[in-house]
């Protein structure tokens, strides 16, 4: 399984879910009523899922997988992001009572984002209680062959 690391492939591995998202979406709008926001919904909680399980924190452990509840490495960014997922659902809350939005829509948006908001919440409550053991970056491996010297004559 992927593990990214780096602040710049995390960032590009979300502005590419959010383009293709909004690329695919041209497709989904094709669809009969319900499906395109269903499809919209549980692909975004499809790209956060896949996000948590290739992200890696500085200092946790690279080849073994995050326990289920682990969202992120350390609790302030589990607050950060649930903090963000919680004001979409405060939101999906108060946009219903606009008439141009069904009620799917606000449905879904309630289900997907206080789902995910929970998620992090809770993650980053863990977090604090237990937290994880640090674990140094590994030293670099030693070259495969001698290095090279050239033959005397």
């Amino acid at each position: 399984m992927p593990r990214i690391r780096k602040a710049r492939w995390k960032l590009i591995y979300i502005l590419g879910a959010i383009a293709l998202t909004n690329l695919v979406g041209l497709v989904w709008l094709r669809l009969p009523a319900p499906l395109p926001v269903i499809v919209s919904q549980a692909w975004l909680v499809a790209n956060v899922l896949v996000g948590t399980r290739w992200f890696r924190g500085r200092g946790e452990a690279i080849a073994p997988p995050r326990p289920w509840w682990r969202m992120t490495a350390r609790p302030p960014a589990g607050f950060i992001i649930g903090g963000i997922f919680l004001v979409g659902f405060v939101t999906e809350l108060i946009v219903p009572s606009d008439p141009r939005v069904s009620v799917w829509e606000g449905v879904t948006g309630m289900i997907t984002f206080g789902g995910l908001a929970a998620l992090y919440i809770h993650s980053s409550l863990r977090l604090i209680r237990t937290p994880p053991p640090f674990v140094a970056d590994p030293p670099p491996l030693p070259p495969a062959l001698p290095p090279w010297r050239p033959l005397k004559r």
